[in-house]
C-alpha cells in the first residue's frame, strides 16, 4: 500500500524503500505488476478494491466517500481492514510529500534491501 501511495505521488525515494519492503513479503513480480496496473495484477478482488480505495483517497480526495468504502467491504474488505488501510494511506501521503518536498537523496538498490531487512527486523509490517 505504501509503495503504491508513493507510486501515485511520484516519490522516488518512497517507491524505492517501500518496493524493496513489499518484494520481501509476495513476489516481485506482482510488487512490480500492481505498480504498472493493479487493475490487472494477479492480487485478489480485496487487495484491488482496497487499493482503488486508496488510489482515490491519494488522488482524488474530495470525491471519496461512503460509496467508495461500501464497494470495498462488498469485495470482503472489513471495515477494521479499511479502515487501517486509510490510515496508511494518509500517513503515506503525507511522508512522500515531504521526502518529495525535501528531496531526500535516493539510496542504491542494494541499499533499500538492506533497510527493508532492517525494517522488517524491527516490526514494520
Amino acid at each position: 500500500m505504501a509503495a503504491m501511495v508513493a507510486t501515485w505521488n511520484s516519490c522516488a525515494f518512497c517507491v524505492g524503500a517501500h518496493s524493496a519492503i513489499a518484494v520481501l513479503g509476495m513476489d516481485a513480480e506482482i510488487v512490480e505488476a500492481c505498480r504498472a496496473d493493479y487493475r490487472t495484477a494477479p492480487i485478489s478482488e480485496r487487495l484491488r478494491e482496497t487499493l482503488r480505495f486508496l488510489e482515490k483517497q491519494t488522488l482524488d480526495p474530495a470525491h471519496l466517500g461512503a460509496d467508495d468504502a461500501r464497494t470495498a467491504i462488498a469485495a470482503g474488505v472489513s471495515p477494521g481492514e479499511l479502515t487501517d488501510a486509510a490510515a496508511v494511506g494518509a500517513l503515506f501521503n503525507i511522508i512522500t510529500r515531504y521526502a518529495n518536498a525535501l528531496d531526500f537523496a535516493i539510496p542504491t538498490g542494494a541499499d533499500f534491501d538492506k533497510a527493508a531487512r532492517m525494517l522488517l527486523k524491527r516490526g514494520y509490517s
